[in-house]
């Protein structure tokens, strides 16, 4: 059974400075429930059930598990009794008075209150679900890959066997891509990640739900017209050259910072703060040309798996690759001075002959 819990040291090199204040984590708990624990976790596998039922139009899974199991442990380790169960709220349900009484108005928010205090957490805040995106458990799965500590973060199947439901859930049933986010339609630049993400966790080429996967990627060129964070990750993984992307020169964090100098006021860290902390670390491995293991099996057959071109792999046009992006993940043409320039680099490179 999953546990939520928080405030609390995890396994591995994490460190903290306010005792893991805030920190939310998901821990899995492979012992056999006690009898009172019993009735709880026939609630929480009856949720789980009902929302891999209706994944196709509920998207989000509205925190449902969190909050169980909050109110779980709020009834049974702090001893605090749901007000909705007490005899006056119960009385006022039974009259089923005109809720406008003023009895019935404070009653009502004392209930709330009592609710959402259940809901606090032992550390003082409330926690939450950073949902939706498509595009980050990706980004975390390349890193281990990359860095050989898949095992220490995913250490039993129920962890990659969790992590797969979650992709599961949320591939689009209709044509088998990923979207941006969970509600969004398919892309080619999380439908490639997640593609990759499943392939990391152990699925095979020939399992039905990379096969969606892979013929939505195929039949829209291949990864060449993934978009730019996309290159990026493929290249950290090594599936993808660190020529077709374009350049994130670290030398520009050494630029003056005071704004007097002119040049300042375009300084990198000047940017808004979700930028710049994306295109630093970027720009450090792109200066770097990181990349994985490229002897490594996975990669190989990755190769063969997301790219189009004939000639395979090493046959892909990098320079041209650069400026590829499927029609799918286009959601603002490129300004007309690009796409001159990108027009002349392709009758530079011989295309349009």
């Amino acid at each position: 059974m999953w546990r939520f819990d928080t405030a609390s040291p995890t396994p591995g090199p994490v460190e903290t400075l306010n005792d893991f204040v805030g920190r939310q984590t998901w821990r899995f708990d492979a012992s056999s429930p006690s009898s009172s624990d019993a009735e709880h976790q026939a609630q929480i596998e009856a949720t789980r059930a009902r929302f891999a039922a209706s994944a196709s139009t509920q998207k989000h899974s509205s925190d449902e598990l969190l909050r169980q199991q909050a109110l779980h442990a709020a009834e049974k380790e702090r001893g605090e009794t749901p007000l909705l169960k007490t005899p006056e709220a119960a009385a006022m349900a039974a009259s089923r008075r005109d809720p406008s009484e003023e009895n019935d108005v404070s009653c009502s928010l004392r209930a709330g209150a009592s609710y959402f205090s259940r809901l606090q957490q032992s550390d003082g805040h409330w926690a939450g679900d950073y949902g939706g995106p498509m595009f980050l458990l990706p980004g975390m799965l390349i890193a281990c890959h990359v860095t050989g500590v898949l095992g220490e973060v995913f250490p039993t199947k129920a962890h990659t066997t969790e992590a797969l439901r979650y992709l599961s859930l949320h591939q689009n049933p209709g044509d088998g891509g990923f979207g941006l986010h969970i509600e969004g339609h398919s892309t080619m630049f999380c439908t490639v990640l997640n593609y990759v993400s499943m392939r990391i966790l152990g699925l095979k080429a020939d399992d039905e739900r990379c096969e969606k996967a892979r013929k939505w990627i195929r039949d829209r060129g291949g990864a060449t017209f993934v978009a730019s964070w996309g290159k990026f990750w493929l290249a950290v993984l090594g599936c993808y050259s660190w020529s077709g992307v374009n350049p994130m020169p670290p030398e520009a964090w050494l630029l003056p910072h005071s704004k007097w100098t002119g040049i300042g006021w375009i300084h990198p860290g000047r940017y808004w703060c979700h930028c710049r902390m994306v295109y630093l670390p970027m720009s450090y491995l792109f200066g770097a040309r990181a990349h994985g293991d490229l002897s490594s099996p996975l990669l190989a057959e990755l190769k063969g798996e997301l790219f189009t071109e004939e000639g395979g792999f090493d046959a892909v046009d990098w320079d041209a690759a650069r400026n590829k992006c499927a029609e799918e993940d286009v959601y603002y043409p490129h300004p007309k001075v690009r796409r001159k320039k990108e027009e002349v680099g392709r009758e530079g490179n011989g295309e349009g002959r």
